[in-house]
């Protein structure tokens, strides 16, 4: 069962009803928010969630990147320039998730 507490590995999929939950009234309507993962029910330890969100944090920045370029050859710079701020914040954010796992080790 999912509680506040313990939401990392969290084992149904995000697009399940969250009928297990402890909040909430039992038929999808959680007051809180899951760390969910798509590991087929594997739990996730602390360490591999925060490993899993830096991996990911990386393949959006790039994408993003990719797309910011597209634009900026598209004749739409003023767009490309709040993507590359975005993906300045993917960075910060994975900087701070970088020392997070240091840490743990």
């Amino acid at each position: 069962m999912c509680d506040e507490e313990n939401t990392v590995g969290c084992n149904h999929d995000i697009e399940e009803n969250c009928a297990s939950c402890s909040d909430g009234d039992g038929k999808g309507g959680c007051t809180h928010s899951h760390l969910h993962s798509n590991t087929g029910g594997l739990e996730l330890t602390l360490e591999q969630y925060l490993q899993l969100t830096y991996k990911q944090n990386q393949m959006i920045a790039a994408k993003l990147e990719k797309y910011s370029d597209d634009l900026t050859k598209a004749g739409k710079a003023d767009v490309a320039v709040h993507l590359k701020n975005s993906i300045m914040e993917f960075e910060k954010g994975n900087m701070w998730l970088g020392v997070a796992l240091s840490m743990l080790n």
